[in-house]
């Protein structure tokens, strides 16, 4: 291992798992019939509660007035944010069933009153096929239209697909176009991922200051992805003047995060005492023991180096 091992993570996130569906609706939408729904339905309510047929606990009871509520809302009312609200249910079979065949009724029928959450929820349910055939194509198209309204997560995701190109055609100049509107909102990953694109070129010129610009606001965010790769941009001087005290710390905060690529560049830097701290053999020990609990490889060898003896004291 030597000081070129360091180096920026050149890898994009090339999965959806985290793609899920958002519930912000009922947050961001006032219910203008809720009131009057809850009168409506106040005599079913009692009348549940005196035969005890309906509901069993105060929990039970609870749910089945709000579930009671936010239907008479959708249905009577239209009201875009309990048709969500039901979506919401129906998808994730909390307080009931889950059936996704009604959660994508109710998400359309929000859809058509523009309600951006059910954009991208419908998207989410054509991406990872549920209750509807697979179909990627289709889950993009209803990113889209939620990016284009502004959903931070949408314009992330989008990028990711067209880059990997995952049921679209792979197009990175389209990437970094989907991450810009992300960043433009300070969205940390769509940060993180357009500053890959300046620094690597893709679909954008190369720019290393513009990298650096971008890894420093999703740093400040708490990203350790980020924070790890401004400290190789500080170490090696690429995109900002070299300095070695600021690679430190940002490889600290990173480490300290549980970044296993950090961890096992500290241990390296206490080990050699590179970058003008002092030689520490315990705290090399104490940061690649936390690399090596992560499976790094590296930071294995270099215990067993240290220790002279293969396995003594490693972290399991």
């Amino acid at each position: 291992m030597n000081a070129a091992w360091f180096m920026v993570v050149k890898g994009y996130n090339s999965r959806m798992d985290s793609l899920s569906v958002s519930r912000k609706g009922v947050s961001r939408h006032f219910l203008p019939g809720m009131l009057f729904a809850l009168f409506l339905c106040l005599p079913d309510i009692a009348g549940a509660g005196r035969k005890g047929e309906k509901t069993s606990t105060v929990d039970e009871m609870r749910e089945s007035i709000t579930f009671s509520v936010m239907m008479k809302a959708a249905t009577q009312d239209d009201d875009t944010a309990a048709q969500l609200w039901l979506a919401d249910m129906y998808f994730t079979g909390k307080g009931g069933d889950q059936n996704y065949a009604k959660a994508r009724e109710w998400y359309l029928k929000a859809a058509q009153k523009q309600a951006r959450d059910a954009y991208y929820n419908l998207g989410v349910m054509y991406i990872l096929g549920k209750g509807v055939e697979k179909d990627p194509e289709a889950g993009a198209a209803w990113l889209e239209k939620a990016a284009l309204d502004g959903d931070v997560e949408a314009q992330y995701f989008l990028g990711q697909m067209v880059f990997n190109g995952e049921g679209v055609k792979t197009d990175q100049e389209k990437a970094a176009y989907w991450w810009g509107m992300g960043a433009a909102r300070d969205e940390k990953k769509s940060l993180y991922n357009l500053g890959l694109s300046y620094y690597h070129g893709h679909g954008v010129m190369p720019d290393d200051v513009r990298a650096v610009d971008l890894w420093r606001r999703a740093s400040a965010q708490g990203m350790k992805e980020a924070q790890y790769n401004l400290a190789v941009m500080y170490d090696e001087g690429r995109g900002v003047p070299q300095d070695m005290g600021k690679a430190l710390a940002f490889f600290i905060r990173a480490g300290e995060q549980g970044h296993p690529l950090a961890q096992v560049a500290l241990g390296w830097i206490y080990e050699t005492g590179r970058s003008g701290v002092p030689m520490d053999i315990l705290e090399a020990i104490r940061w690649y023991e936390m690399a090596a609990a992560q499976g790094m490889a590296e930071a294995t060898q270099r215990l067993q180096v240290l220790r002279g003896t293969a396995g003594f004291g490693m972290a399991q």
